[in-house]
Formats: C-alpha cells, sequence, structure tokens
C-alpha cells in the first residue's frame, strides 16, 4: 500500500524544492478572535494502513531542499526540525512552551543576560553530550548566513543587528557565550518578554560544529545528521518520504508516544486529499483550498493560527516601485469576496497587516483594536476603495493602464494560492482595466525566480512565530526571508529598531504601531485575510498538537489501530 501511495504522490513531489529549505507554500504565517478555536466534529471511520499502535502516515508538505534547522522557514520543515533537534525551550504534549535542553533560566535585574544551565543528560544521537559551545556554534554560524531565513531574529541579541548590517563581520561579538560546558550566557540588546517563544525558533537550536562543517550535505544523509531532539530521522527517500522514529539517546524518551512515523512527500493538496480518503494516511495538510464540502467534514480539524495571507509586491523597479500603485492594486481587492465566497472556510478579511489577538501595551488590549484600520474590507465599501485606486493610478501617470504592461502573479504549487490570485487578478482587470495573468512554478523555479527579481507579485502565507506584533512586522525586515518583496527602507529598518530596543513596553508598542502605519503607507504587502490552520486527521489519530503558528508536532502523534 505504501508504494501504491509513493506513486500517486511522487508525481506532485517531482516537481522541485522549496523557497529558503521550506515546503509547500514556501511562504508563510496568527491568533485572532474572530476565528473558532480548534475543533473538530464526529470523526469519518477509516483504517489507516503500515500502523503498528504509534506507527502513522501522515503528509505535510513537499520536498524539503534541507533539514538545517538554521534553513527552515515554513511549517513542514519546522515541523521536522522540531521533531529531530531541542532548542533552549520546547513545546510539551499539551502545547506549553517549558524548558527544553535548559534546565534552568535565570536573567539579571536588567533583563539583559539569561543563563542557562544546561541538562546533564542532554545527549546527541551519537550519543554524545549537548554542550553550551553547540548552541555557541549554531548561533554565530546561523546569523551570517545570508539565505537563512530568519536570520533577521538575531536582532534580538546584542550586536546582531551590526552583525546584520554588516557595521561588525566578527560574529564571535554576538551576545552568546559558552561560560563552561553546561552553561550558557545570552546577553540581548534590549529586554525581551517573548523571548522563551522566540528561541522556540529553529534558527536557534544548536548544532555539531564538527558534523556540520565535515560535509556540505551534512543535512541530507541520515549517517552525518546528528541530531538532539525526541526522534531520529531513520531514512530520506528523496522526493518520496521523510522516515522518523523516537530516538533512544533524548533525555525524555518515555514521554515519546510517536515511535514511527513516514511523511510522504507532495506538494499537490488533491493528491494528498485522495491518498487519506483511501485510508493510506492519517492527518494531512494543507488542505485544497477549493472544495466546497470541506467544511462539512467530520474529520475537519479547524484551529486558530498566527498566520496572514497576503499579496507582495516587487518594489525595485517598474510600475510597483510606485507606492501609489502598490496602494491602488491593494485597494481594488474585494477583501470580503475573498475570504468568503472564493474559499470553503469563510476566512476573516483583515483591514491591516497584524490581526486581532495580539496583545498592546496596556494589560488586556489588543494590538488591532488599539492601530485601528487602514483601509476598508468590508463590501459596503469596496466602490469607495475603487475610486481611489483609479485616482492613485491617475495620480501615477498610467491614466493610460496600457502604460502598466502586464502584471503577473507568480506562485508555487498551491490550491490556495492559485484560486486567490486567479479571483484578484479578474478584480484588477475588470475594476481596473489592467491587463493580468497567473503563473505557477514548482518550488525550486520559484526560488530562484525570486533571488533573480522575476517575480512581479505573489500569494504569500505569513506566520507570527513568537508572541508579539513584530513577529509579522519583523517579516519585512531586509534581512527577512519571508521578505519576497525585496522591500528594503532605511525608515522602517529604524522603526524595527525602535521597537526592539525600546526601554519600556509602551515605547516599544508605540514604535510597532509605526512601524505597521508605515509598512501600510508603503504597501509592499496587501493584507487579504487571517488563514486559520486546516488538516484532516483520522478518529484513531491522537495526539496531533499544532502550535499557534500553525507547526505540527511529530512526537506525540498516536494511531489507535492495532
Amino acid at each position: 500500500m505504501v508504494k501504491k501511495l509513493t506513486a500517486l504522490l511522487l508525481a506532485a513531489a517531482l516537481v522541485g524544492g522549496v523557497l529558503s529549505g521550506c515546503g509547500e507554500d514556501a511562504v508563510v504565517s496568527e491568533p485572532t478572535a474572530s476565528m473558532p478555536a480548534a475543533q473538530s466534529g464526529a470523526q469519518i471511520p477509516q483504517t489507516p494502513v503500515e500502523q503498528d499502535g504509534a506507527d502513522l502516515s501522515i503528509s505535510i508538505g513537499p520536498e524539503p531542499l534541507s533539514l538545517d534547522p538554521a534553513l527552515s522557514g515554513c511549517a513542514d520543515t519546522d515541523a521536522y526540525c522540531n521533531a529531530v533537534f531541542e532548542g533552549l525551550y520546547r513545546r510539551d504534549a499539551q502545547g506549553e512552551v517549558v524548558l527544553g535542553q535548559a534546565e534552568t533560566a535565570s536573567v539579571s535585574k536588567d533583563g539583559l543576560t539569561w543563563t542557562f544551565q544546561l541538562r546533564q543528560d542532554a545527549k546527541w544521537s551519537d550519543g554524545q553530550p549537548v554542550q553550551a559551545e553547540d548552541f555557541v556554534y549554531a548561533w554565530q554560524r546561523n546569523c551570517m548566513l545570508e539565505d537563512a531565513p530568519e536570520r533577521q531574529l538575531f536582532a534580538y541579541l546584542k550586536n546582531g543587528a551590526a552583525l546584520l548590517a554588516g557595521s561588525l563581520q566578527d560574529a564571535t561579538q554576538l551576545g552568546v557565550r559558552a561560560v563552561d560546558s553546561h552553561t550558557l550566557e545570552v546577553t540581548l540588546a534590549a529586554p525581551c518578554s517573548f523571548l522563551s517563544t522566540l528561541l522556540l525558533r529553529p534558527i536557534f537550536m544548536p548544532l555539531r560544529r564538527d558534523a556540520v562543517e565535515k560535509d556540505k550535505n551534512w543535512d541530507r544523509n541520515t549517517s552525518t545528521y546528528l541530531t538532539n531532539g525526541p526522534l531520529q530521522l531513520k531514512s530520506w527517500s528523496h522526493k518520496e518520504s521523510l522516515v522518523f522514529v523516537r530516538s533512544d539517546t533524548y533525555y525524555d524518551a518515555s514521554e515519546v508516544t510517536t515511535r514511527q512515523v513516514t511523511c510522504l512527500l507532495s506538494e499537490d493538496d488533491a493528491a494528498r486529499l485522495t491518498s487519506y480518503d483511501a485510508s493510506e494516511l492519517s492527518y494531512i495538510t494543507p488542505l485544497p483550498a477549493n472544495d466546497s464540502n470541506m467544511r462539512k467534514r467530520g474529520d475537519l480539524l479547524l484551529q486558530n493560527q498566527q498566520a496572514v495571507a497576503c499579496l507582495q509586491f516587487a518594489t525595485g523597479s517598474g510600475p510597483l516601485a510606485d507606492s501609489r500603485v502598490r496602494r491602488a492594486l491593494s485597494l481594488a481587492i474585494d477583501r470580503d469576496t475573498l475570504a468568503v465566497s472564493q474559499t470553503s472556510m469563510r476566512y476573516t478579511a483583515l483591514e491591516a497587516l497584524v490581526p486581532a489577538g495580539f496583545s498592546d501595551a496596556a494589560q488586556g488590549s489588543d494590538f488591532r483594536t488599539a492601530g485601528g484600520s487602514y483601509f476598508s474590507a468590508k463590501a459596503d465599501d469596496y466602490v469607495t476603495n475603487l475610486t481611489e485606486a483609479n485616482r492613485l493610478l491617475d495620480e501615477a501617470g498610467y491614466q493610460d493602464r496600457s502604460k502598466l504592461g502586464t502584471l503577473t502573479i507568480t506562485n508555487v504549487t498551491d490550491t490556495l494560492a492559485e484560486t486567490m490570485s486567479n479571483a484578484i487578478a479578474a478584480m484588477w482587470q475588470d475594476k481596473l482595466g489592467i491587463t493580468c495573468k497567473v503563473e505557477k512554478k514548482s518550488n525550486k523555479d520559484y526560488q530562484s525566480a525570486v533571488q533573480a527579481g522575476k517575480v512581479q507579485v505573489t500569494f504569500t502565507v505569513l506566520r507570527a512565530d513568537y508572541d508579539n506584533a513584530a513577529a509579522l512586522l519583523m517579516d519585512f525586515s531586509q534581512y527577512s526571508g519571508a521578505n519576497v518583496a525585496g522591500f528594503q527602507d532605511a525608515q522602517y529598518e529604524s522603526l524595527l529598531e525602535q521597537a526592539r530596543t525600546a526601554p519600556d513596553t509602551k515605547t516599544q508598542y508605540a514604535a510597532l504601531h509605526k512601524a505597521e502605519q508605515y509598512l501600510m503607507e508603503q504597501m509592499p504587502v496587501a493584507p487579504l485575510f487571517v488563514a486559520p490552520h486546516t488538516a484532516l486527521a483520522t478518529a484513531t489519530t491522537t495526539g496531533a498538537a499544532v502550535s499557534p503558528s500553525g507547526v505540527l508536532s511529530l512526537a506525540y502523534l498516536q494511531s489507535g489501530a492495532l
């Protein structure tokens, strides 16, 4: 049966790699008060195959380009890296953030210096102890990797911003050092209230210098892939499957409920669904966006997710270099139609980048409520939005719309991206008289096009991977891999820096609001709607814990099939 399933998914997987080592829509992805909590109805009875106790077969994405945690930036590769690596913190079986490789954590009175005592029983998969130097090596290395999609996060550490900007070249000056073999000292640029969730990101996981520097393909071969997490990579049949098994060297192995999980690789949502309905998979995500029956299924899992679906505009040259053109294109999108009638999930339309659900400076306050709206997504206001959109295009010198040329929306293979892009292209053609086309590429070709600056417009999903509105706003730092638009703006970087180094919470949030306002004025990104996490799971599948940013924990999956 596995051979049958592999054959079905292989055709989709063959289209290529992933952006920045990620799978599926290569972009990526928030809690929102308008979405229901995680829920599932009565399950459709199915009998997963190739399962014995805790063994399962699932599918959550296509072939990864890499399993180097420094190169992870989307939900599928995050799930794989979280399974085999562990940082100072981790999520437990209940989804709570707890200490991981660190046994204790203490902070100085000024909030700048954190001291972590590592567990004495933390080991690598070859049995060697995890040491503080493994964290130091990884962080210094990863901060300097230009293709690391989340290297902007090192700006929270002392000297991190200077290293990113190139004004400081010596990575040993980054705010991390090994006091001794089991004591790690981390120095921040400013106090950070969300440090524990920030350090969950794979880019902050430890690495063994000897393994990484011995073989440039260390992360693509099980014989060289040294890891320290709850699972180990048993096999990687490229473009077919990844197989993970419980690690015998993990300090908390008795609490790991997954014995073996096979992840079939595919970027075809429809093929994934077909295999699931044939009882060949126990859990799948993402789902086809254009399946009108999806919400009626009893096995649908729907969960709040810190994710924003959006369009990104190339800002470097041509008509899209003009912020007036970008704002016009954004206003001409009927978000109400996109969020409701164009999807099977009835998403919540957005009127700013950061959705509801993020705290603000005052206790109990909401960032979105405090910041208000930057445009209207209401159906009744669409005509007014179109009037302003046409005015902006005229003002920018495009009274003759043909001067804009043909706008091309380029995406990876993904039904949500394709459905939304086709609908938006039709709106621009019908309402603004602009010639548009939509094209899809394999993930590998998409990556090449982005790096070459040959993508005009693209549909992406941004995830807030830590508990602060900055998680989304930092995606448009010039150092972020999520910044597909290539947006580079000194004023915006300055506002982000003000927020990161703010002496108090009130000042921090004031800077974040100014940053969002400036971003919405420049409009390199047009927020569309909140995208909840959706998945299908069989009645016998348990332990499918998903983080607020949509990352599945593989270590606690179980099947009731015996």
